[in-house]
C-alpha cells in the first residue's frame, strides 16, 4: 500500500476485498505492507517479506530448463520493432534464442535489462525488454525458449503474389520503400522480393529499407523518390495515413 497521502488503509483494504483480492486478517493469505516511495518506510519490510515468501512457496528454478517468461507488457518501437518486457521464470534467456508464445514468436535479437543496458543473457526473477518478436504477444502470456520455430517470421505466399501485382502493374520500372516490424521480417521481405520471377522489361529497385511503423517522413520519401511503400506487419500512424 502508497502510505505517502496518509490514505485510509481499512478503506483501502475493503475496496480490494470487494474486489476479490483477501489479505490476511480480511479471510485471505495475501500479505500487506504500507510502503513510502518519498520516505522508504516499509520498503525493508517488504523486501524480508518477499523473500520468506519465496522460501515458503519453495521458488527455485533450474538452469538447465528451457528458458521461460512471463509478459508484461509489449509494444511496437518505431524505430526498433516489436518490444516485448518480461520477467523471467524459468532457465535462462540469451540472445539468438528462438522463443514462442500463444499469440508470437521470434528470435531474440537483443536483451536489455531495466537500465537499458544491453545484456547477453538473463535468469529467473529478472525483468527484461526483448526485440525480435515477430507479432506482440499479449500482456500475461508464457514465453517459452524453443529449439527452433515452426512458422517463421517471413511473407507468405499470398502476400507475395500482391506485391507481384503491383510490380506487374509497373510497365518498365518500379522503386520500391520496404518497411516491416523487425529487423528479421524485413531482410525475408528482401530476400523474397529480390527472388520474384520477373519480365525482364520491368527494372526493380529497392530504394530503401527499415523497421517500424509507416511514417509521414516515409511517404515524403517515397514521394520524392517516386516509391511505392511495401509494408509488412507494419502499419501507418495517423500522419502517414
Amino acid at each position: 500500500n502508497k502510505i505517502d497521502k496518509q490514505p485510509d488503509l481499512n478503506s483501502v483494504k475493503n475496496q480490494l476485498t470487494s474486489s476479490g483480492v483477501l489479505m490476511e486478517g480480511y479471510g485471505g493469505n495475501i500479505a500487506n505492507i504500507g510502503v513510502s516511495a518519498k520516505t522508504g518506510e516499509g520498503v525493508e519490510e517488504l523486501l524480508d517479506l518477499i523473500l520468506l515468501s519465496a522460501d515458503i512457496e519453495d521458488m527455485s528454478f533450474n538452469p538447465k530448463n528451457p528458458g521461460a517468461a512471463f509478459v508484461l507488457e509489449s509494444h511496437m518501437d518505431p524505430k526498433r520493432g516489436n518490444i516485448v518486457t518480461v520477467i523471467v521464470k524459468d532457465g535462462e534467456l540469451k540472445v539468438g534464442d528462438f522463443v514462442d508464445s500463444p499469440n508470437a514468436s521470434g528470435k531474440i535479437k537483443s536483451l536489455e535489462d531495466f537500465n537499458g543496458k544491453k545484456i547477453t543473457s538473463a535468469h529467473p526473477s529478472t525483468p527484461v525488454s526483448i526485440s525480435g518478436f515477430t507479432d506482440l504477444p499479449k500482456m500475461g502470456d508464457t514465453i517459452s525458449v524453443v529449439s527452433k520455430l515452426d512458422k517463421a517470421s517471413k511473407p507468405q505466399k499470398n502476400n507475395l503474389n500482391s506485391i507481384k501485382r503491383v510490380i506487374k502493374s509497373d510497365e518498365k520500372s518500379l522503386n520500391l520503400f520496404l518497411k516491416a516490424d523487425v529487423s528479421g521480417s524485413l531482410e525475408a521481405l528482401s530476400e523474397a522480393i529480390k527472388a520474384l520471377k520477373l519480365p525482364k522489361e520491368i527494372n526493380l529497385k529497392i530504394v530503401a529499407e527499415s523497421v517500424g511503423a509507416i511514417t509521414d517522413g516515409d511517404v515524403q520519401f517515397a514521394i520524392s523518390t517516386g516509391s511505392k511503400i511495401i509494408g509488412f506487419k507494419t502499419y501507418p500512424t495517423k500522419a502517414a495515413e
